[in-house]
């Protein structure tokens, strides 16, 4: 397993935010809209096309650290963006669910339309990937501010109040490698995991189709059953 025993800073302080318990005594908590321009997309859908232009991103492209193109489905052409008036985002923004599941985020690699289930934190003066760790981290905080419609809503000026804890950029950037490297051993450890458990599923099919197809006793004269799948 992973060894989650790290050293401890000499003295916390109360970061005023009551999710987020106790910081380190030198770090701040700052509001996102003073570390990030925050993004809104265009509410009217452009047209899609399969084949070129500005990849477009849902909630399902969102799933993992980075938003690139090994997940890219859909694209707008520089005509359909201007027809609907379509924002485009800059490559290094913290792409968020503003919608339903909160706290999931991606940093997009390239420049990206995004569909209106989604905002963006342009990070103007914090390391990118720290940041996508404070959003995933800050799902509690998005369900309390949320508002009610057909599905939870969290608007722009939620999405810029996000409370940020904030140390020295180079302690940002020490702390995203390291929960990028122990994640990363987790998700190892998972996949594992999950091969062992199919193995041994597998195993318990073949034991039940051996005890009910052909007994207990290997030494038995076995017959065809007249059954091709049976044997």
């Amino acid at each position: 397993m992973v060894d989650l025993n790290w050293q401890k800073y000499p003295v916390y302080k109360s970061s005023g935010v009551e999710w987020l318990g106790d910081i380190p005594e030198h770090w701040e908590v700052k509001r996102a809209k003073y570390v990030s321009k925050i993004f809104v997309p265009q509410r009217n859908k452009p047209e899609l096309n399969l084949e070129s232009g500005l990849p477009w991103i849902t909630m399902d492209d969102i799933t993992n650290s980075t938003v690139n193109k090994s997940i890219y489905n859909y694209f707008v052409s520089e005509l359909s963006a201007l027809k609907t008036g379509s924002k485009y985002l800059l490559s290094g923004s913290i792409i968020a669910s503003c919608v339903g599941n909160f706290g999931v985020a991606s940093v997009n690699t390239n420049s990206v339309i995004i569909n209106q289930q989604l905002q963006a934190y342009i990070p103007k003066n914090i390391n990118p990937w720290f940041l996508r760790y404070v959003v995933i981290i800050s799902k509690t905080y998005f369900e309390r501010v949320a508002t009610v419609t057909t599905l939870l809503y969290v608007n722009k000026e939620s999405f810029a109040e996000m409370p940020v804890p904030f140390p020295p950029l180079s302690e940002q950037q020490a702390i995203a490698n390291f929960l990028d490297e122990k994640l990363a051993q987790i998700d190892d450890y998972i996949a594992k995991k999950q091969r062992m458990i199919k193995l041994l599923k597998e195993q318990k099919t073949v034991i039940i189709n051996l005890a009910v197809t052909k007994g207990l006793n290997p030494d038995v004269p076995m017959k065809f059953s007249g059954i091709e799948w049976l044997g």
